[in-house]
């Protein structure tokens, strides 16, 4: 029997596979959250510990990242992959008022040594998985926070983002991004994306809001300061997303408007799940070549 449970820590000691947890190293407790965490637009799993967001390290082999793991140092590396696509669907589920804040799962401490380029950052083991804070991602691009929409992004330079900035879809057109107006003034739509979620999406709903030459909004006629755009699918992965509004088709007139900024966009997937993207770009009036 003592040989037979050598061999078991044995095997375990090689595969490197984290012992079994118990109440003795507890070091603390996630709870739920409404915050969701995301890099380029891409949702990835969160968790709140003692006020500060962490992830699962190994998720991140979904979003650019290289997580290597060092059996014999029992400790996990993790660097930018050089491809810069991220392979996540992963969607953040709504959590209701009443989960925010209960405890989740219990904090235990880890043996495992975590290092992000290099540098050697704080980990924890929870069922299993190494658990690091988000903020120490800032080495690999700028993390925000928006309260408003309870969202904390990391935006890395050159990865992928979950909708691409706008593209040019053709020589001809002066931009990715811009708005022509017809003999009335009436507001016509240019803007090209592609659709980098993963996923084919079957409507996606853009809402724009307008300005005026010093940055104020420019009500049209109606007294409204935006509009949206309600187009049908399906859009596959790799797809192009586009509005171009004819001058049958416009929603709003509004003389006064010099800029535009495509604020939202709000998308529904073949798999029934759906999403809002802050996408914020902006665009101004032009006229095709």
């Amino acid at each position: 029997m003592k040989k037979a449970i050598a061999l078991i820590i044995s095997i375990v000691t090689m595969l490197g596979i984290t012992p079994i947890t118990n109440a003795s190293n507890v070091v603390g407790k996630t709870v739920y959250t409404d915050i969701i965490a995301s890099i380029n637009d891409y949702n990835i799993a969160s968790f709140n510990i003692n006020g500060y967001t962490g992830i699962v390290a190994e998720d991140l082999r979904n979003y650019g990242f290289k997580v290597l793991w060092n059996a014999q140092e029992r400790a996990l590396y993790i660097t930018r992959d050089n491809k810069n696509i991220v392979q996540s669907t992963y969607i953040a589920p709504e959590i209701s008022k009443s989960k925010i804040g209960v405890k989740a799962y219990d904090l235990y401490q880890t043996d495992i040594k975590t290092y992000i380029n290099g540098e050697r950052v704080t980990s924890y083991n929870i069922n299993g998985q190494t658990i690091i804070h988000f903020d120490d991602l800032a080495v690999f691009g700028t993390i925000s926070y928006e309260d408003s929409v309870r969202r904390l992004d990391l935006d890395v330079e050159g990865l992928n983002h979950k909708i691409s900035p706008p593209i040019k879809p053709h020589s001809y057109f002066p931009s990715g991004l811009f708005f022509e107006k017809n003999y009335v003034d009436g507001m016509q739509v240019r803007w090209f994306a592609t659709n980098n979620t993963n996923k084919t999406i079957n409507y996606y709903t853009t809402t724009y809001y307008m300005f005026n030459p010093v940055g104020d909004f420019a009500y049209d006629t109606r007294g409204n300061v935006s509009f949206s755009i309600r187009t049908v699918g399906p859009v596959l992965p790799g797809e192009m997303l586009c509005d171009f509004t004819s001058e049958y088709e416009v929603d709003a007139y509004n003389k006064l408007c010099d800029g535009i900024l495509l604020s939202t966009i709000d998308i529904e997937y073949g798999d029934g799940t759906y999403e809002t993207i802050y996408y914020n770009h902006i665009g101004f009036e032009e006229t095709l070549e």
